[in-house]
């Protein structure tokens, strides 16, 4: 679930995503990380039309924490017969 909060700019608003919890276990997923740390999750599910000139999609999503995703999505996953890919990335 993400946490939006209004930012006021002169002559106008936008909304901007204040804090994301966890759909799971209802924590921040950020909770505990410093500037240098990554830890994000990206579950969703994105279906409909696209055409060069426009199109209409909706799109189904999950917020999950680090640790909901390695101790309960990825077993259930493996579970049904899944198995993830895992790599290393540097940059």
């Amino acid at each position: 679930m993400k946490i939006y909060k209004t930012v006021n700019v002169p002559a106008s608003t936008y909304k901007s995503i204040d804090k994301t919890i966890c759909d799971v276990c209802g924590k921040d997923v950020n909770s505990g990380l410093d500037c240098y740390q990554k830890s994000e999750v990206n579950v969703d599910y994105e279906c409909g039309e696209v055409y060069p000139e426009g199109g209409s999609t909706e799109v189904t999503s999950f917020d999950l924490c680090g640790k909901c995703f390695e101790t309960k999505l990825v077993p259930f996953l493996k579970s049904l017969g899944a198995n993830p890919t895992v790599e290393d990335r540097d940059f």
